[in-house]
């Protein structure tokens, strides 16, 4: 890593970042625009404009830019841009997912978490049937993803997405950022899956199930700040929760 160089006047800047924290510009403390930077989805730089030459090395979420060899150091490995990857294996083996090299499953616009974030079960959100259960993962005061499984087209059942955030954190584990991409994945995957509703499964003993399969520690679960209901595709989630408490697996 190469140190910064030492400037004897220091001025404070405000980062512009888009969706994934990746910094587009840096404005100074009259409003004006000081730096700003063009990237593609895998975070190669397309176009600068510098005229203060400034160093900013602040690349894709957890990444600074190595100047010596065009990589993004991210945190336990390189990664290379101009391919898309890491350069070597994930330190966690397997545990992350079959490609030891790729960078969130080749999906850089869809999947980011650089800190290792959190895999929580919810209580029912705002319009939602008493005793309906989520499984969520990311972060419970900011932005995360919801999944559970709800009544479709009678009499069968279905996992969806669920757009309704801001229930009781009911169970709750810790977990790593190589961890949380896997587990989000697998439940993306398993969107419009069914079986027979009630039979196969109920919303609370889904959720409870994919929760307790779970990479991660529980902990005690926290009390939630603020909620930010903006994730999602598609809603079903009015159409089925669990009449039962049990919340028991098949």
């Amino acid at each position: 890593q190469l140190e910064p160089e030492h400037t004897p006047e220091r001025k404070i800047h405000l980062y512009h970042c888009d969706h994934r924290g990746l910094p587009l510009a840096l404005i100074d403390e009259t409003g004006a625009i000081a730096w700003r930077a063009e990237y593609d989805e895998w975070g190669n730089q397309l176009s600068e404009e510098n005229p203060h030459h400034l160093q900013q090395l602040i690349r894709l979420p957890g990444q600074q830019a190595d100047e010596e060899t065009g990589l993004y150091y991210n945190r336990h490995r390189y990664y290379d841009p101009q391919q898309g990857r890491y350069i070597t294996q994930d330190p966690i083996g397997l545990s992350g997912g079959w490609n030891v090299y790729s960078y969130v499953y080749n999906d850089p616009l869809g999947f980011v978490d650089p800190l290792g974030l959190d895999i929580w079960i919810e209580a029912q959100g705002p319009d939602e049937p008493a005793l309906h259960q989520s499984v969520n993962v990311g972060v419970p005061d900011g932005s995360y993803n919801s999944y559970s499984y709800a009544m479709g087209s009678f009499p069968y059942g279905e996992v969806y997405n669920d757009m309704k955030h801001g229930g009781k954190i009911e169970m709750y584990k810790k977990t790593t950022k190589e961890q949380d991409a896997a587990f989000n994945k697998a439940m993306k995957d398993q969107i419009g899956e069914h079986g027979y509703y009630g039979y196969d499964d109920i919303c609370r003993s889904w959720s409870q199930r994919q929760f307790n399969s779970a990479p991660g520690n529980k902990e005690t679960p926290p009390e939630r700040k603020n909620v930010i209901v903006t994730m999602g595709g598609f809603d079903l989630s009015s159409k089925g929760s669990s009449t039962t408490g049990s919340g028991t697996s098949r």
